[in-house]
């Protein structure tokens, strides 16, 4: 027997609701079924599609297709909020925050028996806007040392403010932040995004936080930026959270090997698949 189930689309902006129709986009059935060429991201259970538009900034569709069993349990035992709406939700709160991320412009849901099985979000395109690790890995060594500061208590501030809400990213690399480097200082602009993971928690911070800031300092690593500048990244951050950096240094460096060897081990892993197919 099959569930059609129950689909709905709610947009926060009047206009975007008259720009997608446009695109012969209307009722949620259309959002669920979307597909084109303009494919950012696709994997089992979610795909991130780019609708072109004309005289408009082009808005960027998130479907999330599919639930892995962690997913599904969540629903069932700590919140009925699907994908999309939690991750709504958690660019809301960042946003509240004064934490610059990407704006969100509506979302839909499926639902059988209450469960939202399916769910979508559309965000405006912030595609233009380099991201961080790209800027970082092209040039860090070649930027005056006020720019690397800059930078660094920028960064710092930002992961500062989730962590001082109890609110902790868990995907925090240096490619989730983008930077609109309008040249002056007043003007440039860090976003914050892939805010889907972003969970409160009020036990074991310590662990969160060294989650957080391990990702960071990996991502770094990579990026080619020295253990001088990182560990200024980290007293920075300790002295907008009034914490003693002597407490962090060893846990994030032993949390940030962990993450190198998995990361190793699962490259290798996947290379040795596509090989023996």
């Amino acid at each position: 027997m099959m569930f059609k189930g129950k689909q709905t689309v709610t947009f926060l902006e009047p206009e975007v609701q008259d720009v997608l129709k446009s695109a012969g986009l209307i009722e949620a059935r259309d959002f669920f079924s979307y597909k084109n060429k303009y494919c950012y991201k696709r994997n089992y259970f979610r795909a991130v599609y780019k609708i072109p538009l004309q005289d408009r900034k082009n808005i960027f569709l998130k479907k999330h297709d599919r639930l892995s069993p962690a997913m599904f349990l969540r629903l069932l035992f700590v919140e009925r909020l699907s994908e999309a709406r939690h991750e709504l939700e958690s660019i809301l709160l960042a946003r509240k925050l004064g934490i610059a991320t990407l704006k969100p412009l509506g979302y839909g849901e499926k639902t059988i028996f209450g469960i939202p099985v399916q769910s979508f979000l559309l965000t405006e395109s912030l595609e233009k806007v380099p991201r961080l690790e790209d800027i970082i890995a092209k040039s860090w060594n070649k930027f005056p040392f006020a720019k690397k500061k800059f930078i660094i208590s920028s960064v710092a501030e930002i992961v500062a403010k989730l962590h001082r809400n109890r609110l902790f990213h868990k995907d925090l690399y240096l490619g989730h932040i983008l930077f609109d480097d309008a040249g002056s200082s007043d003007e440039c602009v860090f976003y914050l995004i892939d805010l889907q993971r972003i969970n409160q928690h009020n036990k074991r911070l310590r662990r969160w936080r060294v989650k957080d800031l391990s990702s960071l300092n990996y991502s770094a690593d990579l990026c080619g930026v020295g253990i001088k500048d990182r560990l200024r990244f980290l007293k920075e951050y300790c002295r907008h959270m009034k914490l003693p950096s002597r407490d962090y240094i060893r846990p994030v460096n032993r949390k940030t090997e962990l993450i190198k060897n998995h990361t190793l081990k699962r490259y290798l892993k996947n290379n040795l698949k596509k090989k023996t197919r």
